[in-house]
């Protein structure tokens, strides 16, 4: 219906696309490594996911912390809204 359609072009209006660059692959290769050396390894898409912003050098805002807070070099955004800081979509 209309009111469904125009939500979700609203939605994704507010969706910024982050390209998965050699950069990116770099810093999974890194997570990978540190994960496994601490065998706390995480699945493949949270690797991709973390990656990605650590080599944007952008903050992720997940409800998976328990996975998320073993990627030392990542910045994680807990309660977004208390700190009035929008969190990045990836």
């Amino acid at each position: 219906d209309d009111s469904q359609n125009l939500f979700w072009k609203e939605f994704y209006k507010n969706i910024k696309i982050v390209p998965f660059d050699d950069t990116c692959a770099f810093e999974a290769s890194v997570i990978v490594k540190q994960l496994k050396k601490e065998n706390k390894m995480i699945g493949i898409v949270d690797i991709l996911i973390a990656a990605t912003a650590v080599a944007k050098k952008m903050p992720v805002s997940t409800l998976n912390i328990s996975h998320f807070k073993r990627i030392n070099k990542l910045n994680i955004i807990e309660n977004y809204t208390e700190n009035g800081i929008k969190p990045y979509i990836l």
